[in-house]
């Protein structure tokens, strides 16, 4: 049933996205799309497309030497302060030290 917004993500996780936009592609109702989101992944939708966005930064943190300023746009997040505190909690490391330990 979720298989439309999981494809839709991984393919345009750089862009705003939306719950509704995802229910709609799903056609469920925003609340039930939300729970068997849920169900289906363990995570909300908007976690789920964080982590996504978070894997896709440490792929281009570790394959190009672009600035991180740049990875923080390709990705979609909003800020650089948001992209360094997400990625912290995620990978218990800031973005430049995930780049040096490699």
């Amino acid at each position: 049933a979720i298989l439309p917004a999981l494809s839709y993500i991984s393919q345009n996780y750089m862009e705003d996205i939306t719950v509704d936009q995802l229910s709609e592609m799903c056609f469920l109702s925003t609340t039930y799309f939300r729970r068997v989101f849920k169900r289906c992944t363990r995570l909300s939708p908007m976690a789920y497309l964080c982590q996504v966005r978070l894997k896709m930064a440490a792929v281009m943190l570790r394959s190009s030497n672009a600035p991180i300023s740049e990875i923080v746009e390709k990705t979609g997040f909003r800020t650089a302060s948001s992209f360094n505190r997400k990625f912290r909690e995620y990978y218990n490391m800031s973005p430049r030290e995930w780049r040096q330990s490699l």
